[in-house]
């Protein structure tokens, strides 16, 4: 499977954008949509990960929390 296709799939409700910057030798950068934010960091809602399985844990449903913030 195409690793840009597989990455598509994780797009939806939570999820915005995702950025493979791995053949740089950086990170998947995951950005979320406005008003999610990760769980155990308030406030952030764009965090990499190295590999795909992190990635699938970091983004489910537990991980991510909605906070609507007027005027954000």
């Amino acid at each position: 499977m195409n690793t840009i296709k597989s990455l598509e799939m994780f797009h939806g409700k939570r999820v915005a954008h995702i950025d493979d910057e791995r053949d740089s030798g950086n990170s998947i950068i995951v950005t979320l949509h406005q008003h999610y934010y990760f769980a155990d960091e308030p406030g952030c809602g764009v965090r990499g990960f190295d590999t795909l399985k992190e990635l699938k844990e970091g983004i489910k449903a537990k991980n991510i929390v909605y906070q609507y913030t007027p005027n954000a």
